[in-house]
């Protein structure tokens, strides 16, 4: 059997040994880290829900008004179910910015642009009903009944959600902050305006880690004994 005060050289080492490998995860789960938001909208009488998940590290694009993520950018996915539909980044009905990888944009937090005490603002068109043929953000829009038919689901800032029927042509201008949408409209356009509900953030893995080390430093400091 070894000697106590052997076996006390060799067990203050290891609880180092845990200690800093834990300080060298934290630092690799903070800078891997990646948050994800679930979102609700209100729109029609109906509700949606949408989830999107970005990478804080990987955001290079920010201008006077604030950051912003796309899938370029430090986006890296995005749903929104409504009415029984799941509308994603990569679905085909997607209309497609003037450059590739500018939509889906996530307005965030910091962004001058934000408004009714929103942590994050959206901006995305996808096609329900109908179809839009074009590239680079120009698009001609018909439908069941002809040209001006087509329906289309959106996110915006204002307004933060909307249906709009009767559209004969889509256009998507600029990126990031600069992101505009122009819809022509038939006369018989319908258009109903809904709202972002709900905003909810799940700790980053980062957060977790942190909290694990305190967890681990408590341990520690329990283990000591006193020195007489």
């Amino acid at each position: 059997m070894l000697p106590f005060s052997l076996i006390t050289v060799i067990t203050r080492p290891a609880r180092w040994f845990v200690l800093v490998a834990l300080l060298a995860a934290l630092q690799f789960s903070a800078s891997a880290s990646t948050v994800t938001v679930d979102f609700g909208i209100s729109l029609n009488d109906l509700s949606g829900s949408g989830q999107f998940t970005y990478d804080p590290a990987a955001v290079s694009t920010s201008d006077s008004l604030g950051p912003y993520a796309d899938p370029a950018d430090g986006l890296e996915s995005f749903s929104l179910t409504y009415d029984g539909v799941t509308y994603t980044d990569t679905s085909s009905n997607l209309l497609q910015g003037p450059t590739p990888d500018t939509v889906p944009a996530v307005f965030l937090p910091g962004n001058s642009t934000l408004q009714n005490g929103l942590q994050y603002e959206f901006f995305g068109l996808w096609v329900v009903s109908g179809s839009c043929t074009g590239s680079a953000g120009d698009y001609t829009c018909t439908g069941p009944g002809g040209v001006g038919d087509a329906t289309i689901l959106g996110l915006g800032r204002s307004p933060e959600a909307f249906l709009v029927t009767g559209v004969t042509s889509a256009d998507i201008s600029y990126s990031g902050n600069d992101l505009l949408y122009n819809l022509g409209l038939a006369p018989d356009i319908k258009e109903i305006t809904g709202t972002i509900s709900s905003e909810t953030v799940t700790p980053e893995p980062g957060y977790l880690s942190v909290m694990a080390l305190g967890l681990a430093g408590l341990w520690f400091a329990r283990r000591r004994k006193p020195v007489l």
